[in-house]
């Protein structure tokens, strides 16, 4: 009853608020998406945060004003899923521009490789946090984190 009622809430501010907000919040900013990959299972963890459209998406957020990226992406992974994750076990994939919420931005993606595990999800932030199979990911899902993975797939060969 909780998720849905959280669920609703975050469909009307986006929907509401998000025309105005959103826009100016995102607009020029700097963010990190991070695939956290299970090598051995073939799994990805994706959330789905619970403003917005709520579509499955890679982990990931704000970069702070003077914050490096790779930081950036630690702290976030810690904050959504409670996962620790050094920087040096971070590959840095390359930067996708997006535009979304009316904002063009552009989100630097990283790929980390760990052992599928349980996750501990940030309830101010995210709905729901998930382990899926790389070949059958989840419905909706946000078209940049469809766009992320091609890249990293390309990149690998």
């Amino acid at each position: 009853m909780i998720h849905a009622v959280w669920a609703f809430v975050g469909r009307v501010i986006y929907y509401v608020l998000g025309f105005v907000a959103l826009p100016i919040l995102l607009n020029g900013s700097r963010r990190v998406k991070v695939g956290i990959i299970d090598p051995s299972s073939g799994r990805i963890l994706l959330a789905k945060s619970w403003i917005g459209p709520q579509q499955w998406n890679l982990v990931g957020g704000g970069i702070k004003r003077i914050e490096d990226k790779f930081v950036a992406a630690t702290r976030e992974i810690k904050e959504e899923t409670g996962l620790d994750i050094d920087a040096d076990k971070l590959t840095y994939i390359g930067q996708i521009e997006e535009s979304e919420y009316m904002s063009k931005f552009t989100s630097h993606v990283f790929i980390t490789e760990v052992s599928e595990q349980p996750v501990h999800r940030q309830p101010i932030e995210i709905l729901e946090l998930g382990w899926f199979d790389l070949t059958e990911l989840p419905r909706p899902i946000n078209m940049q984190t469809i766009n992320a993975l091609e890249i990293k797939s390309a990149k690998q060969g």
